[in-house]
């Protein structure tokens, strides 16, 4: 086969801050990637602000090339694209997640389960931090390995986890201590302010004093502004959790809620009352929900009768959520959730991962939830359905 390098050019959809005016590179070679498909998103440190994913093509040999136009700290997400056989069986994929600043050339090297990056504006000085570290980091590693050991020789494992707490949190404060002698000695440094924004506030702002101007106005500002939108939100849903957990109980009224089927009609929860409900949290992106739809359609077909399935598509587009409910012939009712804007059911039923399963009674009482895709539920439901 003819040896052939794919570069992938990427126009990110840029923030009001942000220009596409600025040049950012990155080379790699990285061996064993079977010249499989690597899947690539940009995005910033916000987690749910995908910029852009597109697909990036390897030569045989594992080399690989991509080019991007942004002003703003981004991170390039970069990983193989595995199938369910993979996933079972769990193979190792390439998961490499690069930083890159406007201006910089990143150079990624090694294997797919140990590479290396390197880079003047950022990877340089994350090198030589790590370094520093490199002998707590050890320290660190033997002793969670002790803490652990004494747990399978019978040790009270409370009495290990507080002595663990313990330790953590000196050790946490040399680790500090060692990146702040860094920053006072590299004001000059991106990757000085890359470890600033994840210190306490109180130390942030000592260190924020050493960075040079330059610095605090560069690129690394953007992942500063996006670090502090994503801890104001975490709290915001921390609380809004908090108060849905608070209504969830079994013996509550399940919240009602009114969400678009296949046919774009909406259909109500409160239509569905006179039978048990399961209301299914899923996605056409979720391989464990997918893996699960022939046992769940077997236990729809027994207690039919008994029982109501309604699917809640989360996190999903309308095209990928038709074809999936199609190509998987779902004989249950099927919703799509509204979650960005409107009805966010997910949240509204505190969801935290998918599958996730409420069982509701004839009254429109929550009987119980269930994380994962398990033996537990449809145990459950052959136990509720004996009665």
């Amino acid at each position: 086969m003819k040896k052939k390098l794919f570069t992938v050019f990427v126009a990110a959809l840029m923030a009001a801050s942000c220009s596409s005016s600025q040049t950012s590179t990155l080379e790699g070679q990285i061996e064993g990637l079977e010249n499989r498909t690597i899947l690539l998103s940009v995005k910033s440190a916000y987690p749910n602000d995908a910029v852009r994913e597109d697909t990036l093509l390897v030569s045989e040999d594992g080399k690989f090339s991509y080019t991007l136009q942004d002003s703003c700290y981004r991170e390039v997400m970069i990983f193989e694209q595995m199938s369910k056989e993979d996933i079972k069986s769990r193979k190792m994929p390439l998961m490499m997640s690069v930083i890159m600043l406007p201006g910089d050339k990143v150079t990624a090297t090694g294997t797919r389960k140990n590479y290396a990056m390197a880079s003047k504006f950022f990877y340089d000085d994350k090198a030589a931090v790590e370094e520093l570290l490199k002998g707590i980091m050890e320290e660190l590693e033997q002793t969670e390995k002790q803490i652990e050991e004494r747990k399978r020789n019978g040790e009270d494992r409370s009495a290990l986890d507080a002595e663990f707490r313990a330790y953590y949190k000196t050790w946490k404060m040399r680790k500090d201590s060692i990146e702040f002698e860094f920053i006072k000695a590299n004001p000059n440094s991106n990757y000085s302010y890359h470890m600033a924004v994840l210190f306490n506030d109180s130390l942030k702002k000592e260190a924020m004093e050493l960075l040079s101007e330059k610095v605090k106005q560069g690129p690394v500002k953007s992942y500063d502004e996006q670090i502090a939108q994503m801890m104001k939100d975490a709290a915001e849903r921390r609380k809004a959790k908090a108060a849905a957990n608070a209504k969830l109980n079994p013996g509550m009224p399940a919240p009602d809620f009114t969400l678009d089927d296949l046919k774009g009609n909406p259909l109500s929860l409160s239509s569905l009352k006179g039978k048990y409900v399961v209301l299914d949290f899923w996605g056409s992106w979720c391989v464990w929900c997918l893996d699960g739809i022939p046992k769940m359609k077997d236990y729809y077909k027994k207690y039919s009768s008994k029982m109501e399935v309604l699917g809640i598509a989360c996190r999903d587009t309308h095209d990928a959520w038709k074809k999936a409910a199609e190509k998987n012939a779902l004989p249950w009712k099927n919703v799509i959730n509204n979650d960005k804007g409107g009805t966010d059911v997910s949240s509204i039923y505190a969801v935290s991962g998918y599958p996730t399963k409420v069982i509701i009674d004839p009254k429109g009482n929550i009987v119980k939830i269930f994380l994962g895709e398990s033996d537990e539920f449809y145990k459950f439901l052959d136990n509720l359905f004996k009665k």
